[in-house]
């Protein structure tokens, strides 16, 4: 799914030639470690190639393409589509009982995205989104605060911020049936909504007008609703990630 994302986002840069000389455009690549909150899932690392695309319309960004609905000097306004890898394979948990459960997939976001950025005050961004594929049928949403400090080459853009998860969402991928219940010996669980409060840093390197490197590391304190889960057996989540990029 990432693979297929890529390609796809690189097509539809080719094919708008009349926006290339007006967008920041990027690429590079690297990598990025999560650990689990399923009981019995190590740690797992993945690579991550870089595609980014910036201009005055539409952006590529992440794991997330969007278009922008309303823009000025300070205030964005976009929506678009975002790949959610959330997912849960028992073959990956080596606690017997996790290996009798279903599987949770992955699925896709179209999310709304508010964001009011200041050189002063730093940036706060508002961002809504509902699963299009009905995996889950759920619905998440985020606000966060970030204030970027410059010691030039070097920018570090430290954010907090708080993630509500409906309990659709939340049901999905950690609620246990009363089948999977009588499969695996867990306590069946049904999960309300809740709030993960999180905190990131990501450091951007300037080797050159054109090379960087950068580096994040993020924690999420999982919601009560999701921790009370017989399926998960960790209070926080954790990751980290880094790369080298090149911008046109």
């Amino acid at each position: 799914m990432i693979r297929w994302m890529i390609i796809s986002c690189m097509g539809l840069m080719l094919a708008m030639p009349q926006q290339v000389q007006s967008a920041e455009i990027s690429l590079g690549a690297g990598g990025v470690a999560m650990s689990s909150e399923y009981r019995g899932v190590s740690a797992q690392a993945y690579p991550m190639p870089l595609v980014s695309w910036d201009d005055e319309r539409f952006y590529v960004k992440g794991l997330g393409a969007g278009l922008y609905l309303w823009k000025s000097a300070a205030c964005k306004l976009s929506g678009g589509l975002e790949y959610l890898p959330a997912h849960f394979r028992p073959h990956d948990s080596d606690n017997a009982a996790m290996k009798r459960l279903d599987k949770r997939y992955s699925s896709m976001l179209a999310f709304a995205a508010w964001e009011y950025s200041s050189k002063d005050w730093g940036s706060l961004r508002i961002k809504i989104a509902a699963d299009v594929l009905d995996n889950s049928g759920g619905f998440l949403a985020d606000i966060s605060y970030s204030k970027p400090i410059e010691f030039r080459p070097v920018v570090l853009a430290p954010a907090v911020g708080v993630r509500w998860t409906s309990s659709e969402y939340n049901d999905y991928y950690y609620g246990v049936s009363t089948g999977e219940s009588q499969k695996s010996g867990l306590a069946a669980y049904e999960a309300d909504g809740g709030f993960s409060p999180f905190a990131n840093v990501r450091v951007d390197v300037a080797l050159s007008p054109h090379w960087g490197l950068y580096a994040i590391a993020s924690a999420m304190l999982l919601s009560e609703e999701i921790r009370d889960s017989s399926m998960v057996d960790e209070d926080v989540r954790f990751g980290i990630g880094g790369g080298i990029s090149y911008t046109f």
